[in-house]
């Protein structure tokens, strides 16, 4: 409980400037993010989900995309915590598209380890009838205390809610 009492509290007496005012982006730790789920509930493929991140960073003058997960512990903190909290299955920005099982963040071009703690049980899967090939942060219990976010590959024509990241 306490912890997300100091969650909240950083949350909320952080807030930089670095984030533009006006555009529904949030300063979480020391990153910005739009989540599409607090504009109208707007959800798009992963593709299109991109395309509109893009959209916003043409809009601002400032390079956006789906967000990343690595930068700043305490940003990732942040964000996963924000994701499990509003219980969205949200896209984020990597993909094995290119090669199979070799995951990376589409703007930095990191990859992504196949033994990182946050993939979900059996992800990523790449048979079956979930399988897919972009990526996704969901809660798989929202309805319970643990707001635990992991991640998971998924079929990239879903409509979902996204999160897009200043970079």
């Amino acid at each position: 409980m306490w912890l997300l009492i100091l969650i909240k509290v950083y949350m909320t007496s952080s807030q930089k400037s670095e984030c533009p005012n006006g555009n529904n982006f949030v300063n979480l730790g020391s990153t910005c993010y739009w989540f599409s789920s607090d504009v109208a509930a707007e959800k798009r493929s992963w593709p299109d989900a991109r395309k509109r991140c893009q959209e916003l960073g043409t809009h601002i003058s400032m390079k956006v995309d789906l967000a990343e997960i690595g930068y700043s512990y305490l940003s990732d903190q942040l964000l996963l915590y924000t994701i499990g909290d509003k219980g969205d299955w949200v896209w984020l920005g990597a993909s094995d598209a290119e090669s199979e099982n070799v995951w990376k963040w589409v703007t930095s071009g990191r990859s992504l380890s196949l033994r990182d703690s946050l993939w979900w049980d059996t992800q990523p899967n790449s048979e079956g009838e979930n399988s897919g090939n972009c990526l996704v942060g969901f809660n798989p219990t929202p309805t319970r205390i643990n707001i635990r976010t992991y991640i998971g590959d998924w079929q990239c024509e879903k409509q979902l809610a996204f999160v897009c990241q200043i970079f």
